[in-house]
This record gives structure tokens, sequence and C-alpha cells, in this order.
């Protein structure tokens, strides 16, 4: 990309009530340029299941190199008049989309896609200008160190529900590691060979915390946002696999043939044992 305004950082999941860098979801942007740069009549445009958008108001301009916060709290109005403190008015999504900046001609300066993020970390250019997670957000400074993250060999599919009257399809995946897993490109099928490991990959920058459950829905509604899978789940039985980017099998199960509504998983969380569940606990042990 040229020289100019471009996402730098973004926090898409906030902590409440902890400190203003944690307690609201963000955007960082960083103006790369040596020149001074106006972003008056600029748009920051989220896409996940609908669409939302904020005009950046007359009279802001970013310095050469500089790195501007625009908070995204849905609490509070957007901003119309430059200040401070700016606001898009709308949060984040907690399990990803797309972000883009539109300049004020309306063309595309960047897009950034994401996927499900953590608690309490951004994601942002690291020293060599890959997007990472990093170890603790840093609104308005320079980026601080990428996160070390795990390797993902604790990764199991957990839980599964097929034809429920009650609530959609859904497939969880649990991370029983200590460590935060970073998931992107890998792949979630259906389909009992190799072949067709591709029917679902994982969208870019998605993230399984330690010791947490990462919920796809099995509905076929991938317009939806990044956690739905375009495919649903067969009473009469089929596999579910679980593969990394290089085509590593990192888990499947068999969902056997069950009564409507019926759930499987394992138990306890993360293990070997599969077992029929009393009840569906999606996201939660």
């Amino acid at each position: 990309a040229p020289p100019g305004p471009q996402f730098s950082e973004v926090y898409a999941r906030a902590i409440p009530g902890g400190s203003m860098d944690v307690s609201r979801d963000w955007v960082e942007l960083l103006n790369s340029a040596t020149n001074h740069a106006s972003i008056a009549g600029w748009r920051i445009v989220l896409r996940w299941s609908g669409t939302s958008s904020w005009t950046v108001p007359a009279g802001v301009v970013l310095a050469p190199g500089a790195r501007y916060r625009i908070r995204a709290d849905a609490t509070q109005p957007p901003s119309m008049q430059a200040s401070v403190v700016l606001n898009t008015g709308f949060a984040l999504p907690d399990e990803g989309g797309v972000l883009e900046l539109l300049g004020a001609d309306s063309l595309l300066r960047h897009r950034l896609a994401f996927g499900p993020q953590v608690p309490g970390r951004s994601v942002g250019v690291d020293a060599s200008g890959a997007w990472r997670l990093m170890e603790q957000p840093t609104p308005g400074r320079t980026n601080g160190a990428a996160a070390t993250t795990g390797a993902g060999d604790r990764v199991r599919i957990n839980e599964w529900l097929a034809a429920s009257p009650l609530r959609g399809d859904f497939v969880e995946l649990y991370n029983a590691d200590t460590s935060v897993v970073e998931v992107s490109g890998w792949r979630l099928t259906d389909a009992p060979s190799l072949a067709g490991a591709n029917r679902f990959v994982v969208a870019p920058l998605s993230f399984i915390g330690p010791s947490s459950w990462l919920v796809f829905e099995a509905d076929g509604r991938t317009g939806d946002g990044p956690l739905h899978l375009p495919f649903g789940l067969s009473a009469e039985g089929e596999s579910v696999r679980l593969y990394r980017p290089a085509t590593n099998l990192v888990d499947s199960v068999t969902v056997l043939p069950v009564a409507s509504g019926a759930v499987g998983g394992r138990f306890p969380d993360g293990t070997d044992g599969l077992a029929a569940l009393a009840r569906p606990t999606p996201g939660l042990a």
C-alpha cells in the first residue's frame, strides 16, 4: 500500500471495567507518510452480519508518523466534530469481521479481515510488517512485541449438536493449552476425505484463548460472520474433521446417528472421552 493513513492496531474484545486502553473497543490509524495527512471525510466501515460506517469529521489531521486511536464504543454517540477523543459509535464484533478505511474520494485505502479475538488483546502490525496478536494493547504508541502463541496440538473438536428443535447445529472447539492458539487458516469440514478439507477455512487473525472454547454455527449462513459454517450436521451421522493450514489432521470425530437434538462431546472438556451430553453447553464447560 502507498504511504499514508492505514490501520495499525485493532482492539475488538474489550474487558469491561478495565483501564481506558482495554475497557472499550478501538482502532488505531498510523500515518506512514512523511507529510501531514487530512482524513476529514474519510470513512471507517465495518462489515460482518451487517454494515456500520462512520465518517471522520472536518479538521482531523495526522502528523507524519502519528498514531491515532479512534474509539469504537456503541454506548456513546458517533463523533460529529473534531476532538481529542473520536468515536465511531459502533463496537467491533468479538467474533470478527472486515474493517475498511475509505478515503474522502471513497477509494479503498486499507482493508483488514479478522476472526475471533482474545479478551484484552489487540492485533497489530509487528516489526516485520505482518499482522499479529500483540502481547498487550498500545493505543497511540508504537506497537509492542507480538505475543507467543501455542502450537495448537491440544485443540479438540469438543462438542457438537445436530438437528435440534431448540437451537441451530454447532461445532465447538476447545483449547486445552495454557497459551493462546492462532487458528487462522485452519479448516473445518464434514467431508470424510482430504479432498474436501477446504470446505471451510477459518478467517485470518483468529484465536482461541487458553482453556477456552470457540463455537462455530453449522447453519450454512456464511454471510453472517466468520463463525458460520457452510454446512449443517446430519442426525443420520457423519464425520467432522479439523485440519491445520498445511493439511495436517488435528482432530476428527464421528457424529453417530442420533435422535433429533441429541448433543455429543468430550467429557471432561478436551479429553479423549466421548459421551452423550445431557444438554448443549456451547462456549461453556
